[in-house]
């Protein structure tokens, strides 16, 4: 039983350093791109790509979310019309298929 409760303790922590690593940052959509699904280049089709008036941690210098993340994209579309901040979640370590330093974005906030 020891022996089972260790094993178990180890897995656990060995979980928690493969995590990807979170990020935050707050400011408004500066360039907003959607790659239609008729790009040429196979991987980057449907997804959104952006950045921010504010500085990204490194390698990231762009941010993108998925094809059909809609929830998403209405954020950032509102959020430039009418000029406002987002606060946007990203992992530093979950990069794009096209490019590493398009970073993936998990939760974005209207503020």
């Amino acid at each position: 039983m020891k022996k089972f409760i260790f094993c178990l303790v180890l897995l656990i922590a060995a979980q928690g350093v493969n995590a990807a690593t979170g990020k935050t940052v707050s400011g408004k959509v500066g360039v907003l791109r959607n790659h239609t699904l008729i790009h040429e280049q196979t991987p980057v089709k449907g997804f959104t790509v952006f950045q921010l008036d504010a500085a990204l941690v490194s390698p990231c210098t762009w941010l993108y979310i998925a094809p059909e993340d809609k929830a998403s994209l209405s954020f950032l579309i509102s959020s430039k019309a009418q000029n406002n901040e987002v606060r946007v979640y990203y992992y530093t370590d979950v990069v794009s298929p096209w490019s590493t330093m398009t970073c993936a974005v998990y939760a974005i906030d209207l503020l």
